[in-house]
């Protein structure tokens, strides 16, 4: 009788179990004579926290050529033995300071994970789980836990099942037969380096966790659980949960999952418990609560050290000690020297090393310079391979510091040396470039990459300054154009005005930062310490407030820079007698020292870790720009993009956008215009005959077109125009730009007042009063016209006449010109000012100085805001003098951006003080710029910056020019009447303006008792022409016939009044 299908299927699938069992085992016997993971993969774990990096990379590589595989439909398979061994040589790349290579591999750890999330259900566990009395009797050597819990007994091996006993689908349908076996396998670290694995990839993703493919399908995966339901090995499954979790941003549900996670069976601590307990101090420490984080950073370590689990041990001291900082926890930690002296005793050199050098950080912070040096040196003899890691990079910086600290010249150069260091092993950085990828392979999607990239590329935080000092600078100092592109385009794409704007401000200000010495953190305290506490935030206030308790040296400093300054205020005066003349030198001298020491003291605190915001350039948000435009007000922002130079147009009720074409195009037509207007070189001279034509109407039209072809604007309607320029639109001259009116071709600057700012907050920024002018300076040279001193005498008598006491500065200058600034209320450098070269920082705005050094660019921003509030330099070289044309290389290679001389130079004196600045894209010299200089100072107390200079064009373009009286005019042979009205006179002159106005004088109660104005001029009290009245209500329409804003939420309403801080104690003298 023949045999049913079914017993036959039966039948053979007996005979085929009954051989995968014999054979199986045969084969377990001979591919695991070791451990599952291996025995040397703990010696290599070993090595890691030894220091022995290179020993360790081996072992864990080896391992994984060893590890266990089978044979998969796709071919060899491995199994979940390596994801200890990728997890760990994730780790030692981790710590290594190579955070692709680390991701790489912990990516692959997760990968595996996934391949196997149900291996749990094949472990075959102990019926019950048991206390650990061995584990009761333990202490921990550096102090106790105020937990009440009992460690669990999980021992060190348990049977895991693989293969399977049905292999009917298999002999049906074709593919490879695994047989069944039980292999024994460590269990708990299979787990510990699969959390290990996502904790990682979350510390090294971020902010991009959430939009990571692996990141979504582990809190996928393990939302449907990982452990054998109803079972204590829940906790786990809990644990890997909310880490997960924790990766794709949902800390509250991650919370709850490392809350339920923290005991085995509701009793227990087990291997995780330490992982839980440190991730919950994480989101402790996130949100704010550094004191709560400290705590359970300290039973992490607890637990860690009871679990035997070294690597955690070292993050929970690590983070303690940065939760301490942010806590304002000034005490050493009595724990860091006996897990020193455990740590030495294990010969985990590694861990030893950290909690040494974290030992020298706090003696740092105490300025226990005598502790700090002998710690600082035992821990870097412990580093080992660590030394060319993260570990060995922060006993660099911490090298820094104490020589700072010593006062040594060699200090800014060890602060560099870590600085470049940071910039190749950091994760932020990293995490930038990552975000640009993903972005580029449409992984980021348009509508998340805005906050990404905003988290990203956000000033430092408090928390950054304090527990990643140098992280953040090594950030700030490395510029990410190519960041702030994906970025504004995420916005433009979304049609988000407000954002593009915002956007385009933050890209600028970030530029100016990457320039400054570490990224502009010197500078954020300095601005910080010396403002007065009224114009201080309360953050700022507090931030001062604690810089002074801490650093009463600093205090100190400051007193007797101001006590010395009043007295030199007194002595250096234009007219100053004998015994003024010999008191003086002294003073000066005394002065500088003090600055020194002032600036000694600032370094000192900067590589430190108190905070300080960076408060300039100044941030505003866009519904503030339109708030405080008036009718006839634009502004007209430029930014420089990949994809074209962008033009952003606002007005109080509106806002446009257009693309201006390809930035070298652009540049062409801005070249060809300045040619046309005489710009060959800098010292070409333009035939008169040429300066008695209109020939650059031409292609000051064309230029218009090019810029303005796409706006929806109404020249006429315009009153005020202020430009926020990029790039090559640095060098063009608006004012000269020809736009159609009445079918009349009509320069833009006889529309309207110009006015220019580097960012558009700057444009906004005057928020005090101007000063009494008591000394404006005043340095001549090449431009004064004369071949005499008497004839040169002569030429400068009437612009003399006009300055409100005025100060020849000549050589030799009683102190460094950054130095005597600080006692001008007024500069005017009637000289050559060469602000082209490599370094947009490395010139001098006040060629008097021994040294260029002495006053470059860059020692100006150190008097803080304390110098001149009006600055003059009408004798600027730039590159627009050669049609806008640079053949220069910035440090290291790169390219100089266009403009880029204008934007520092901008930036760099309005830091230093100045609300406005007359700078010129190219030299005129002559008597046409003294008279120019003349008008625009002497109306300056009296009108806002831009009408001054409007009243002063329009006076040269009616005055006669003699031609013989300028520099760069080339007289013919025969005579030609010859004035002012070509723009090579006057339009390479912008001026640079923080947006002062005049204050609107009290209407007289008396009408009748008011003065009549006369024809054709203001009311008496009135606002001048084209001057917006402050307070005013803006009127209901547009500038000119401009687009509704493409953005649904604009125009912006106003803003609510903002109420004032109260009142906080002053800093301690």
């Amino acid at each position: 009788m023949p045999a049913s299908a079914s017993g036959l299927r039966l039948a053979i699938l007996g005979v085929c179990a009954a051989m995968f069992l014999a054979v199986g085992s045969r084969s377990a016997r001979a591919q695991f004579n070791d451990t599952i993971p291996s025995q040397g993969y703990y010696g290599g774990v070993d090595e890691l926290y030894r220091g022995e990096f290179r020993d360790a990379q081996r072992t864990f590589s080896r391992s994984l050529t060893s590890s266990v595989k089978t044979i998969g439909s796709t071919g060899t398979v491995r199994w979940i033995d390596s994801i200890c061994y990728h997890a760990m040589l994730g780790e030692t790349f981790y710590h290594w300071g190579q955070p692709e290579q680390a991701l790489q591999q912990f990516n692959q750890a997760c990968t595996l994970f996934l391949q196997y999330p149900k291996w749990m259900l094949r472990v075959q566990f102990a019926p019950q789980l048991n206390a650990d009395s061995s584990l009761a009797r333990v202490m921990v050597p550096w102090g106790m836990s105020e937990r009440r819990f009992v460690a669990g007994n999980f021992g060190s091996t348990m049977p895991v099942s693989q293969g399977s006993l049905d292999a009917s689908q298999q002999l049906q349908q074709g593919g490879v037969v695994t047989p069944p076996q039980l292999w024994s396998v460590d269990v708990t670290e299979v787990v510990r380096c699969t959390a290990l694995a996502i904790r990682r990839r979350n510390e090294i993703l971020g902010p991009l966790g959430p939009h990571d493919s692996i990141s979504k399908n582990l809190a996928s995966t393990l939302s449907r659980g990982a452990a054998p339901p109803n079972h204590w090995s829940g906790a786990w499954s809990d644990v890997l949960y909310g880490l997960a979790l924790a990766g794709i941003g949902d800390r509250e549900q991650a919370q709850q999952r490392f809350e339920r996670g923290l005991l085995a069976g509701g009793q227990f601590d087990h291997g995780l418990t330490c992982v839980a307990l440190l991730e919950q101090g994480k989101l402790a420490l996130d949100a704010g609560n550094a004191s709560a984080a400290v705590g359970l950073f300290a039973e992490a370590g607890y637990s860690a050290f009871l679990f035997r689990d070294a690597g955690m041990v070292d993050d929970a001291f690590r983070w303690n000690e940065l939760a301490r900082i942010a806590a304002g926890v000034l005490d050493p930690n009595p724990a860091l020297p006996n897990a020193l002296a455990w740590a030495r005793r294990e010969r985990l050199n590694f861990i030893a090393s950290r909690l040494s050098l974290a030992m020298a950080d706090e003696f740092l912070t105490l300025d226990n310079l005598k502790a700090a040096a002998p710690a600082l040196a035992a821990g870097v003899a412990l580093l080992g391979d660590a030394r060319t890691g993260v570990l060995g990079n922060y006993a660099q910086y911490l090298d820094a510091r104490i020589q700072f600290s010593q006062g040594r010249g060699s200090a800014a150069t060890a602060l560099s040396t870590a600085l470049a260091g940071q910039q190749k092993i950091s994760r932020k950085l990293f995490q930038l470039t990552l975000a640009n990828r993903m972005f580029d392979e449409q992984t980021l999607p348009m509508r998340s990459a805005s906050t990404v990239y905003e988290q990203l590329l956000a000033d430092p935080s408090p928390a950054d300054a304090m527990i990643r000092p140098l992280e953040t600078m090594a950030v700030m100092i490395t510029p990410q154009p190519d960041a702030y592109d994906r970025w504004l385009l995420s916005a433009i794409d979304r049609k988000n005005a407000g954002a593009v704007l915002e956007i385009t401000d933050l890209a600028k200000r970030r530029r100016y930062h990457n320039e400054l010495p570490w990224g502009g953190r010197t500078n954020a305290l300095r601005d910080l310490v010396v403002t007065p506490v009224e114009r201080l935030t309360p953050q700022q206030r507090q931030q001062q407030a604690e810089i002074f308790t801490r650093h009463p040296s600093l205090a100190a400093a400051l007193k007797e820079v101001t006590q010395l300054q009043t007295q030199l205020s007194g002595v250096w005066t234009p007219a100053m007698d004998e015994a003024a003349k010999k008191k003086a030198p002294r003073l000066w001298e005394q002065y500088g020292a003090s600055l020194d020491d002032r600036e000694a003291e600032l370094a000192r605190i900067a590589v430190g870790r108190l905070p300080a915001d960076y408060s300039f350039p100044p941030t505003m948000a866009p519904i503030d720009f339109q708030s405080r435009l008036q009718t006839g007000q634009a502004l007209l922002v430029f930014h420089d993009t990949p994809d074209g130079m962008l033009a952003i147009l606002l007005t109080n009720k509106a806002v446009a956008s257009w693309n201006c074409g390809p930035s070298a195009r652009l540049g062409s037509q801005v070249s060809a215009f300045l040619r046309d207007i005489g710009n060959v070189d800098a010292n070409f001279q333009v035939p008169v005959e040429d300066l008695a034509t209109d020939k650059w109407q031409e292609s000051g039209a064309k230029l218009y077109q090019a810029i303005f072809n796409g706006a929806s604007i109404e020249p006429a309607a315009l009153k005020q125009l202020i430009v926020v320029p990029d790039g090559a639109v640095w060098y063009v001259p608006f004012e000269a730009l020809v736009a159609k009116v009445d079918e009349k071709q009509t320069p833009l600057g006889s529309l309207a007042t110009i006015r220019y700012a580097p960012t558009a907050a700057l444009a906004f920024s005057f928020d005090g009063s101007w000063r009494r002018i008591q000394r404006t300076g005043l340095a001549t040279g090449d431009m004064v016209p004369g071949d005499e001193p008497a004839e040169e005498q002569q030429a400068l008598a009437a612009l003399e006449a006009a300055l409100p006491g005025p100060l020849p500065l000549t050589q030799p200058t009683p102190a460094p010109t950054p130095t005597l600034a600080t006692l001008l209320d007024a500069l005017v450098v009637l000289d050559d000012v060469d602000a082209l070269g490599p370094d947009p920082l490395a010139w001098s705005p006040l060629p008097v100085d021994r040294s260029i050094q002495q006053g470059s660019l860059d020692q100006w921003l150190g008097i803080a805001g304390n110098g001149p509030q009006r600055i003059l330099l009408p004798g600027m070289h730039t590159a627009a003098e050669r049609g806008g044309k640079a053949a220069r290389a910035r440090r290291g290679g790169a390219a100089v951006a266009p403009g880029d001389e204008l934007f520092f130079a901008s930036c760099g004196l309005m830091s230093a003080g100045a609300d406005t600045l007359l700078l010129s894209r190219w030299r005129v010299g002559g008597q046409s710029t003294l008279d120019l200089v003349r008008e625009f100072i002497q109306e300056l107390p009296h009108t806002a910056a831009q009408d001054a200079w409007q009243r002063s064009v329009r006076l040269i373009q009616e005055s006669p020019i003699d031609p013989t009286a300028e520099l760069r005019v080339k007289a013919g042979k025969d005579p030609v009447e010859l004035t002012g009205k070509h723009p090579f006179f006057w339009a390479g002159y912008l001026v640079v303006d923080s947006g002062w106005r005049p204050v609107q004088q009290e209407v007289v109660a008396d009408p009748a008792a008011a003065p009549q104005a006369a024809a054709g001029q203001p009311p008496a009290g009135a606002a001048p022409p084209g001057v917006p009245v402050p307070g005013a209500a803006p009127a209901a329409a547009p500038v000119g016939k401009m687009s509704p804003p493409a953005d649904p939420g604009a125009p912006l309403p106003a803003p609510a009044p903002v109420r004032q801080p109260p009142p906080v104690p002053q800093p301690p003298k």
